[in-house]
């Protein structure tokens, strides 16, 4: 019984951590296509860098 209760808590740590990783992979690369696209739009537009 409790072998099973510790199994299914590690496992749910496990999930949580793996949707944490995928969360900060999203953001990272959130943040990184609102900079190319600041970047284009100030190169387009001749914006002084």
């Amino acid at each position: 019984m409790t072998s099973n209760v510790l199994l299914g808590v590690g496992f749910l740590k496990n999930i949580e951590r793996k949707k944490a990783a995928i969360l900060e992979k999203i953001t990272a690369f959130r943040l990184l296509i609102s900079y190319e696209i600041i970047y284009l739009y100030s190169s387009f537009c001749g914006v002084p860098q």
